[in-house]
């Protein structure tokens, strides 16, 4: 039985709207060589998750981080080691991140995660990064399209193949069917009379509904 490394990362926001996380690009030369992950590392005898990632982060970044909570944790096996992988809420508190240990480093968004290839084990760190966003951009309630018509949607789901996040809503109109998108081209805007647009904007919740509801 192979021996579970105890690991941490980084999960580094900026951006006026924090959507904006950073993420490291692994050297050629080492395992999982090319593939992207979150800043951070082993932890070490003695040392507290917290430790390690502000000892980790000032190894790798140059930079000082505050751990801000731990944001979820998984297991992996690979072929030559098992983790067991946390991946904590963190923000800068001194310097500016530099690749002192990784090939590369990049700002990215949670809409940008399909576009990078990650280490396996972040696989599901990355879906529930996704569904958060995802769930805090698109709230329930009443929705109006851009050519008039109004739906409510019910809540992000994930799709059971591929992983990525959802809107399911219902029509307020017609048989009241009900409908999935993408989240990702629900935020999205379009050329209306020559002025972009939000494809979808959030009218409120629905009449006689209490507004808790909206993120219920």
């Amino acid at each position: 039985m192979k021996q579970t490394l105890e690991v941490v990362a980084a999960l580094l926001r900026r951006g006026d709207d924090g959507r904006q996380m950073l993420i490291c690009r692994r050297p050629a030369n080492k395992a999982r060589g090319l593939l992207w992950e979150f800043a951070g590392g082993k932890v070490e005898p003695g040392e507290s998750p917290e430790q390690a990632l502000v000892r980790e982060c000032g190894e790798e970044l140059g930079a000082e981080v505050r751990p801000c909570g731990l944001f979820a944790e998984v297991r992996h096996e690979y072929p030559d080691v098992a983790v067991h992988l946390m991946l904590y809420r963190a923000e800068l508190a001194g310097g500016e991140p530099r690749p002192l240990e990784h090939r590369e480093l990049r700002w990215i968004t949670p809409d940008d995660i399909p576009q990078y290839r990650f280490c396996p084990a972040d696989a599901e760190l990355l879906r529930r990064i996704r569904m958060e966003d995802a769930a805090a951009r698109i709230p329930c309630g009443l929705w109006r399209h851009f050519r008039g018509g109004e739906y409510e949607v019910l809540g992000v789901a994930c799709h059971s193949e591929t992983c990525e996040p959802m809107v399911v809503y219902r029509a307020r109109y017609g048989a009241r069917e009900l409908w999935v998108r993408p989240a990702g081209m629900w935020n999205e805007t379009v050329e209306q009379a020559g002025v972009r647009v939000p494809r979808f904007a959030f009218v409120g919740t629905p009449a006689g509904e209490p507004e808790e509801a909206r993120n219920a």
